[in-house]
């Protein structure tokens, strides 16, 4: 998630966002090829997570591993469109890992992870049912 603020941080603080746009390139094909590139990251992360945890760990599935790198997939373009917005709206990288850190615990403590959500208040379980790391653990 701080990976891709960062890098949209880089990109507009040294220019290269502005010559790319003086060039022709419109913000759409940009954002795009930065979607492409961390979702093929993620991609190829997750089956190196679930190669190492199946064949040298020797870890069993309870359901499909299909589904489950699916799952790791999808949770992993979460964050990069996370990382997106925040990216977007952030003056300077400090910033940009400030509202990445919040983000980050607000998701880990609500989504169930320290506690269950049997035990949650009823005004945070709509938000704690459909935050992603929830889904796991459910």
């Amino acid at each position: 998630m701080f990976y891709f603020a960062l890098l949209l941080q880089s990109e507009i603080q040294n220019g290269y966002l502005m010559r790319n746009m003086i060039a022709g390139v419109t913000i759409f094909e940009i954002l795009l090829s930065f979607l492409t590139i961390q979702v093929i990251f993620s991609i190829v992360q997750a089956f190196f997570l679930f190669f190492l945890a199946d064949f040298l760990l020797y870890i069993s599935w309870e359901s499909s591993l299909l589904l489950i790198i699916q799952l790791n997939i999808a949770i992993g373009t979460c964050g990069m469109s996370i990382g997106l917005f925040i990216g977007s709206f952030a003056n300077s990288s400090i910033k940009s890992f400030y509202v990445t850190l919040l983000v980050c615990f607000v998701n880990i403590i609500l989504s169930g992870l320290f506690w269950p959500l049997k035990n949650t208040e009823l005004a945070l379980l709509p938000i704690s049912v459909i935050l992603p790391l929830s889904l796991p653990i459910r």
